[in-house]
């Protein structure tokens, strides 16, 4: 009985880990782009935007704008070396841009868009396209509410 006991503890501390194995981002990214750009198939206007994990789905990001929200699929990626600030890279095709990744400044751990098919429409632009680094910085999730006095 002893055995079973530890077994079934084993399994259940090892279940639980997988699920927190998948990074999440604690808090919001939040940035600033002058120009429009394609998250999935939806494209967005400039402005700026915030990026959190789903809190059920980690692997879903939730971009958010001032009137508008996209889920997309994202995967997880290790950079070579945990980024020095935080940042949103988008690829660039001509004048139009993709959201291709999100890092998180001492994190080693950041997330890949899958960006084909609005890369596929963008390159019939015929040219090369280009990495762009917007800046970004981490807000807490939810705003703290004054305290009455």
């Amino acid at each position: 009985m002893k055995r079973l006991s530890i077994a079934l503890t084993l399994i259940l501390v090892t279940a639980g880990g997988v699920r927190d194995a998948f990074a999440q981002i604690v808090g919001r990214i939040q940035f600033t782009t002058a120009f429009p750009f394609t998250v999935g198939n939806t494209t967005l206007p400039g402005g700026t935007y915030s990026i959190a994990s789903d809190s059920l789905e980690p692997s879903l990001l939730v971009i958010r704008g001032w009137n508008t929200s996209v889920f997309e699929a994202a995967t997880e990626s290790s950079p070579s070396r945990a980024p020095a600030r935080s940042e949103v890279v988008f690829e660039r095709f001509g004048n139009g841009y993709i959201l291709k990744s999100v890092w998180v400044a001492g994190s080693t751990v950041g997330y890949q868009l899958n960006v084909r098919a609005a890369e596929r429409r963008l390159a019939r632009t015929n040219e090369a396209p280009n990495e762009v680094r917007v800046s970004a910085h981490l807000t807490a999730r939810r705003p703290k509410l004054p305290t009455a006095r």
